[in-house]
């Protein structure tokens, strides 16, 4: 079952989680402790970023997903 989003995104609220997986990305991989995961998690969180800031409603939804996935990423590794 696809995930809908029935309320407007906040378009500023998104975009900084996305910015928080990019930075986050970043400092793992400056450790050496970055999971595959989270790089490619970066990587898809920079070409939605745009997406998001022009109010793209399934790039938002993408984006909340990825967001998701990289915490979780995030959490195993405890990074």
């Amino acid at each position: 079952m696809e995930l809908v989003l029935r309320e407007p995104v906040d378009r500023e609220q998104v975009s900084r989680a996305l910015i928080d997986v990019i930075a986050d990305a970043a400092w793992a991989e400056r450790r050496r402790v970055a999971p595959v995961e989270l790089l490619r998690a970066r990587d898809e969180a920079i070409s939605l970023l745009p997406k998001v800031q022009q109010g793209d409603h399934a790039g938002a939804r993408r984006a909340l997903e990825l967001v998701n996935r990289a915490n979780i990423a995030k959490e195993r590794t405890g990074s």
